[in-house]
C-alpha cells in the first residue's frame, strides 16, 4: 500500500462510491482503492478516471488484475477485503 500511496500523492479523492451496504470505492489522483467491510463477498461497478486497460492490484502484490473499460472497474471483492491500483500498475 505504499507504493499506491506514494503513487497517488496527495491528490484529492475523487470518484466517492457506496455501491452496496460496507462496500466503498474512490479514485484519487491516479489511483483507485475498493474496499468491502462485509461479512460477504461483493461484486460491484466502480466508476474510475483512470483510462481503459489492465492495472495489478497492489495489495496482493499483483497476483490479481483489474480490468478498466468505458470508464469502468467490475470489481469482486471477497469479504474484509479491498483493491487498490493505479496508472504506475498497467
Amino acid at each position: 500500500m505504499v507504493g499506491w500511496h506514494n503513487a497517488v500523492g496527495d491528490a484529492e479523492v475523487t470518484d466517492w462510491q457506496s455501491p452496496q451496504g460496507n462496500v466503498i470505492g474512490c479514485g484519487r489522483g491516479d489511483g483507485f482503492v475498493a474496499i468491502n467491510n462485509g461479512a460477504a463477498a461483493a461484486s460491484s461497478q466502480f466508476g474510475t478516471q483512470l483510462p481503459d486497460g489492465t492495472y495489478c492490484n497492489v495489495l496482493d502484490d499483483c497476483a490479481t488484475e483489474v480490468t478498466v473499460s468505458g470508464g469502468l472497474a467490475a470489481l469482486d471483492l471477497p469479504a474484509k477485503s479491498a483493491v487498490a491500483f493505479d496508472a504506475g500498475t498497467a
